[in-house]
Order: C-alpha cells, then sequence, then structure tokens
C-alpha cells in the first residue's frame, strides 16, 4: 500500500489526496503524565461525546462536545434519564453554553463510572488505560505523517495486548 494509501484508510486525505499532507487536528487521550493513550483524526465542527454512570446518583449520563476552530472543546450538552443527575449540573445542563469551551479536558475514569469515549463511530472504554487514570482530552496538530501512523501504531498495539496492559 502507499502512503497516500495508508493515509486515506486512516482517515487523513481523501482517495484522490487533495487534502493538504502539511499538517492536521487529532484529538487524544493522555495520561497526566503526558503518555499518549489514544488519538483520533479531527477537524473543527467534529464531536464526540463521553458517556458514563454518574458516581453520586448511578445513572447514565452522556456529555457531547465539539472541537471548535481554534482547537479548543466545547460543550454542548448534557443528557440523563436521570433529573438528579440534570440538577447535579445546575444550569449548564439546560444551557451549555454558560460552560466556557477548554483547551484540556481532563477527567478521571474508573470501572465503577464507565467512562467511554464516543467518537467516529467507537467507542473507547477510557477506565480501561487503569482504575481511576488521570486523563486528559485536547486537541493537537501533528504533521499529517505522523498523525497517521501514530493512530494506526496505537490501532495495531490495542489488537495485539488488551489496553491494560499498555506500558506507561
Amino acid at each position: 500500500m502507499t502512503v497516500l494509501g495508508v493515509l486515506a484508510a486512516a482517515g487523513f486525505v481523501s482517495v484522490a489526496g487533495r487534502e493538504s499532507l502539511l499538517a492536521g487536528p487529532v484529538l487524544v487521550v493522555r495520561t497526566s503524565g503526558g503518555r499518549l493513550c489514544d488519538a483520533f483524526p479531527a477537524e473543527a465542527g467534529d464531536g464526540f461525546s463521553l458517556s458514563y454512570i454518574h458516581s453520586i446518583y448511578g445513572a447514565p449520563a452522556e456529555e457531547r462536545f465539539v472541537i471548535q476552530n481554534d482547537g479548543r472543546l466545547k460543550l454542548v450538552s448534557v443528557t440523563s434519564p436521570s433529573r438528579a443527575v440534570l440538577e447535579y449540573y445546575g444550569p449548564a445542563a439546560g444551557d451549555p453554553s454558560l460552560v466556557p469551551p477548554v483547551r484540556t479536558l481532563p477527567l478521571i475514569a474508573d470501572r465503577v463510572g464507565r467512562r467511554t469515549l464516543n467518537i467516529a463511530g467507537q467507542q473507547i472504554p477510557l477506565y480501561a488505560f487503569g482504575d481511576g487514570a488521570h486523563l486528559r482530552l485536547q486537541v493537537e496538530h501533528w504533521g499529517v505523517l505522523r498523525a497517521a501512523m501514530g493512530v494506526l501504531l496505537l490501532r495495531v498495539r490495542h489488537a495485539a495486548a488488551p489496553v491494560a496492559a499498555l506500558p506507561e
């Protein structure tokens, strides 16, 4: 397979190769220490969500985000079948515009809350990176070749070993 074919398969360029090969935004999941856990091609306007079981009320919840032009992450909705969960989030649940966009979204992923990243049709169990793992999501700008190879290597590594067994 050609380099362009690898890039197209990874979703970084179209089959016709018209997109720029110079740089590309990538939504990354890193540990608080900076270790790369996962990465996904991303562009302004792309969305993703975090679904989990609320730690206090034991009810499912989902936070939906969109990537802004400047790479910040903007909360666009909080949903839950539990009224108590929505009341916990206060006015932000009804009006996410009250929450300013962030460059880095810190979170703790554990097996109780089962925090899961939902992006591009994939469900990534963030708690698999370590029970109680302190993680952060952010957009980074990688060269497209680096991004394509990095994402492909992560996919191969995930397929070869359980995510929880990945080395620090």
